[in-house]
């Protein structure tokens, strides 16, 4: 197959070289994408098939295609053989177009025409864009959308006779995929404009310090009868019914969605957090030398004949799975290095009580009400005694079972379920330093929320002043903070256990 990849670009009066009349509706030449490089080899029917698959797109594209035709012949630029052109080729042209080319010989008035034009092609593509199931193609052609999108920015700001601004860069959300797609395809902004327009209606503080958000309701059946006409025609989009956007008010919704759903989502996704810790602490146990100590294994220590005082108590070498590590060494070889626990060592949060319990006023608190052994300043089968702890719900404990009960991947007491520690002493440094990014990120929404409501309340417009640029910009690095603290969170959970 032959390779398109040249565009031949003219300065010369493309009127004249055409030999037709600019924003004529003279037959252009065939503008369409070329599918045949990203189809494999079909019999002739599949291949029918397939272009009738793809039609509503060629017709979409031919359109907005023949619309960068003609604005170009404005500025006196001629692009010869365009339909030969490829789809990665038109897609940086249109982005050409719409930064580098100044459109100062097209009137203002026809720049609008095109601005109509451009809009309605873009819906159009929208619609096509839902009938194709090609993850390849649908990349593909949202990219071709956005840079048309670009062009129709440019020449709404040429209409107006308005300066136009730079967007800031788009985030990835590399890390944070899932929970930037849960923002943009489910209705956030329309929860969000339902709560303010109730809390307006009822005369309550729309930015109130506490509670901000927190009584979000994303049922279809609700939205649309509790938001307004304005408000529901904006932001509530039912399946399939697509609505134009213009460029920037496309990233700013889509910037304030996410940050409408993590600040939301914050309690969910730290309790998912929990819920891996709680999994990796449960396969931690299985290994033969946990023990529940923060401590790495030393061959030198002497658990036998400890003191309350020190914290060293004796302890069974079955109960701590010392006995294979011993023998282990004793034959030449070295176990493997003990893995760290993610839970802190029991020292951390719970106080040693051996004597008071040994001497409680009723006979049944002075054993351990798990493995019924005595409490006593030593662990002994033999004696059935075991050291006594206390956690800070006033519980007292059998210090062995209270590990064994952290085996299970529990970081709640035995006996009133309540936390021993909080989420973020649970978290090595370095996500605890992820966390501590997050929760300031989090926080700082609350900073560009009264800009973000105002903006809302008024809807979209096509052009603004740089007061919106600089409040794009502000989202995108919030946008930026919270995906990357995020996705740094998970990775340290998942790449170290607690210190």
């Amino acid at each position: 197959m032959t390779s398109h990849t040249s565009i031949i670009v003219s300065t010369k009066n493309t009127a004249q070289n055409c030999g037709y009349r600019a924003h004529s509706h003279t037959p252009r030449p065939n503008l369409h994408f070329r599918f045949a490089d990203t189809m494999p080899t079909q019999d002739q029917a599949e291949q029918e098939q397939l272009e009738d698959h793809f039609e509503p797109w060629n017709q979409s594209t031919t359109r907005l295609n023949r619309i960068l035709f003609e604005v170009l012949e404005y500025q006196g630029i001629k692009l010869f053989d365009l339909d030969l052109v490829s789809r990665t080729e038109i897609t940086t042209l249109f982005k050409v177009v719409a930064s580098h080319i100044s459109l100062d010989k097209v009137d203002q008035g026809v720049a609008f025409d095109y601005l109509c034009e451009l809009r309605r092609e873009l819906i159009a593509l929208f619609h096509a864009t839902l009938e194709i199931k090609e993850m390849e193609l649908i990349t593909e052609f949202r990219l071709y959308s956005a840079a048309a999108a670009s062009l129709a920015r440019s020449l709404a700001y040429h209409a107006e006779g308005k300066p136009l601004f730079r967007l800031p860069e788009y985030p990835t959300f590399d890390g944070d995929l899932d929970i930037y797609m849960d923002a943009v395809m489910e209705p956030y902004l329309a929860a969000r404009v339902l709560w303010l327009e109730q809390r307006k209606a009822a005369g309550q503080e729309l930015h109130p310090i506490e509670g901000r958000f927190d009584n979000l309701t994303l049922e279809p059946a609700i939205l649309r009868k509790g938001l307004s006409d304005r408000a529901r025609n904006e932001y509530f989009h039912e399946e399939g019914n697509g609505r134009y956007r213009c460029l920037e008010w496309e990233v700013f919704t889509d910037m304030a969605s996410y940050l409408t759903c993590c600040r939301y989502k914050q309690a969910d996704f730290v309790d998912e957090i929990e819920k891996e810790l709680d999994g990796r602490n449960v396969v931690l146990s299985e290994a033969p030398s946990y023990d529940g100590n923060a401590d790495d294994y030393d061959d030198d220590n002497d658990l036998d004949n400890g003191t309350e005082g020190n914290h060293h108590y004796e302890v069974s070498p079955e109960l701590l799975g010392t006995g294979d590590i011993d023998r282990a060494s004793d034959s030449g070889f070295r176990a493997p290095p003990r893995p760290r626990p993610i839970y802190p060592s029991l020292w951390t949060f719970t106080e040693p009580c051996t004597q008071e319990a040994t001497t409680a006023s009723d006979t049944r608190d002075r054993r351990c009400y798990a493995c019924y052994y005595n409490y006593g300043i030593a662990f002994s089968h033999a004696e059935q005694t075991e050291p006594a702890v206390r956690t800070p719900c006033g519980h007292i404990h059998g210090i062995v079972c209270l590990e064994n009960h952290f085996k299970t991947g529990k970081a709640t007491c035995p006996l009133c379920r309540a936390k021993f520690f909080k989420f973020e002493q649970r978290l090595s440094p370095e996500a605890s330093d992820a966390y501590n990014r997050l929760v300031q990120a989090i926080d700082g929404i609350a900073h560009v929320d009264g800009a973000i409501d105002r903006y809302l309340f008024e809807g979209q417009k096509e052009v603004h002043d740089f007061d919106f640029a600089e409040l794009l910009g502000e989202l995108i690095k919030l946008c930026t903070t919270i995906s990357d603290a995020r996705s740094d969170l998970r990775n340290q959970v998942e790449a170290h256990s607690w210190r």
